[in-house]
């Protein structure tokens, strides 16, 4: 027997054949690279495929029947994860839960500590009066006026004066 897999196909020769016994291609992208097959009492093939992406597939091959995959549980623990996919998860429902108690997520935090800096910077025009955090929307990003922003924001206006 003779089984030849790429990412997205498969064929299969039994000994001494020309034609291909199966062929099909994968419903799906594989890594080819780390899939394998053997053959299990001389007679049951058995294909062992890593999926390219963790996604439930509709079917094994392009044309066979599909199977619904809103009615797949596809749940899984966490800790049935890698650990850079745990760390990832679990920053996740933090963030959720922050939100969910009414508080900012980290990143919004972050923003809001850079403002109230810049607020109460000894340059600024609003130190000595009380912060407030409603006049900023932290769904927008924030730019300081560095040298760097300065040079770019000189070069835009440059450029749109040549034109």
């Amino acid at each position: 027997m003779k089984v030849n897999i790429t990412n997205t196909h498969i064929k299969i020769h039994l000994k001494n054949s020309t034609e291909p016994y199966f062929e099909a291609e994968f419903c799906e992208k594989i890594k080819a690279d780390e899939s394998n097959w053997s053959v299990e009492d001389q007679k049951c093939l058995i294909l062992f495929l890593e999926k390219n992406q963790e996604v439930i597939w509709k079917s094994a091959f392009k044309g066979h029947k599909e199977i619904d995959t809103k009615k797949v549980d596809n749940s899984k623990r966490i800790d049935e994860f890698d650990n850079e996919t745990q760390a990832a998860l679990n920053k996740i429902v933090y963030e959720q839960n922050r939100k969910k108690n009414g508080l900012l997520t980290t990143e919004e935090d972050k923003k809001m500590k850079s403002l109230q800096d810049a607020w109460n910077a000894p340059d600024s025009p609003f130190k000595g009066q009380p912060f407030d955090p409603s006049m900023f929307n932290l769904n927008e990003p924030i730019y300081f006026n560095t040298p760097d922003y300065e040079a770019k924001l000189r070069a835009k206006q440059e450029n749109e004066i040549k034109k």
